[in-house]
């Protein structure tokens, strides 16, 4: 069987401030439901505060406060009778866990204030991740086309080298051919011109 905190409460002997401190110092174990409903097992509380009233029993007189049983419940010079005790003790016991809840719905604001705080540094992290991952991509990508272009470039002056190389070797071929034939052309006409006699001096006649 288990009970809620405020169940519990009214079942032993001691105030919700323990209980809670008990609970969250992991003195009492309980079972945690949704975001915030927790369950106590009845062994845990009766292995931690001893035997446990009866179920519909109230607090005894010995939860009362002896401050507020002699200004509540009571007429001044009047004895507090067992109804007015017991109805005082109830009271009280409802302004603890009042007060035990609204200082647990605060922790557990503040929890989910924290959680919230962890999550957005998390998302903050990844996208700094991320950021860094698109910009190392990018870059590499940068790197990858500024060496394609490098090779590209590299490769068309190699063929603009090439093409000017065989251009030198054709026009050099044609100035070859261009003067061989011109050789071939004056050499026969220079061998066919008759040869021409040696003036005469004129001494042979005399």
């Amino acid at each position: 069987m288990q009970l809620t905190p405020t169940e519990a409460l009214k079942r032993i002997s001691v105030s919700a401030d323990t209980l809670y401190k008990d609970m969250k110092r992991g003195k009492l174990s309980y079972e945690k439901k949704g975001s915030r409903k927790r369950l106590i097992d009845v062994a845990e509380l009766e292995r931690v505060y001893g035997s446990l009233r009866p179920e519909h029993e109230g607090p005894t007189s010995e939860d009362i406060d002896p401050d507020i049983g002699s200004d509540i419940g009571r007429m001044p010079g009047e004895s507090p009778t067992k109804e007015s005790a017991t109805e005082i003790a109830l009271l009280r016991l409802q302004v603890q866990i009042l007060a035990e809840e609204r200082r647990r719905e605060r922790e557990q604001t503040q929890e989910q204030i924290e959680d919230l705080k962890a999550n957005l540094k998390n998302a903050q992290e990844h996208q700094t991740r991320l950021t860094a991952l698109i910009t190392d991509q990018r870059q590499e990508k940068d790197r990858k086309e500024a060496q394609h272009h490098a090779l590209l470039i590299k490769e068309l002056r190699q063929r603009q080298l090439k093409l000017e190389h065989e251009l030198k070797e054709r026009n050099r071929g044609f100035f070859s051919r261009w003067l061989g034939a011109g050789k071939l052309k004056t050499g026969p006409q220079a061998s066919s011109r008759p040869a021409t006699a040696p003036p005469s001096t004129g001494q042979g006649n005399m």
